[in-house]
């Protein structure tokens, strides 16, 4: 669930939205938003909570935390919820099945990620769904690079 995202700017701008539902919470555009997808653990909400750490207000990381925006319904479903002009920046995140299944598995909170075959079906799905992903800012295997970098990369180039 993606939930709802507010977001205050520098010049004091409220900017706002609900999603999946398409509720729109305000004003205008939301000024930064980054949409970050990739499958199963593989960072997707460690890197939006170092992105908000690092950009503040003026930034609306919207993760998927069950699963990556890869079906047209689901992109569809995104884009139509958004207030009308803002340009969501994709950020693709990405690691080994291998990885992501250590990740589940030491994480309390996770359910039934935990089962290899279920998770291994989730990598197959991404996998397969990827090619028809919108046009991407930026891709990152987390089994080569830290949430903190991707934080600090994608945060840099948003500023220029």
């Amino acid at each position: 669930m993606i939930g709802t995202c507010r977001a205050i700017d520098g010049h004091g701008h409220q900017y706002g939205w609900s999603a999946p539902t398409g509720r729109r919470a305000r004003l205008g555009t939301i000024a930064l938003l980054v949409v970050i997808t990739g499958p199963i653990a593989s960072g997707k909400s460690t890197v939006a909570r170092l992105l908000q750490r690092r950009r503040g207000g003026g930034l609306c990381p919207a993760c998927q935390g069950r699963g990556p925006f890869y079906e047209p319904r689901e992109i569809d479903a995104l884009l139509e919820a958004l207030p009308h002009g803002t340009n969501p920046n994709w950020l693709v995140l990405d690691t080994t099945y291998e990885l992501a299944l250590d990740r589940v598995q030491a994480d309390p909170n996770r359910d039934l990620s935990k089962d290899p075959a279920i998770l291994r079906l989730a990598y197959d799905r991404a996998e397969a769904l990827r090619p028809g992903l919108p046009p991407n800012r930026w891709t990152y295997d987390t089994s080569e690079v830290t949430g903190e970098q991707i934080a600090a990369d994608v945060a840099g180039s948003l500023m220029e």
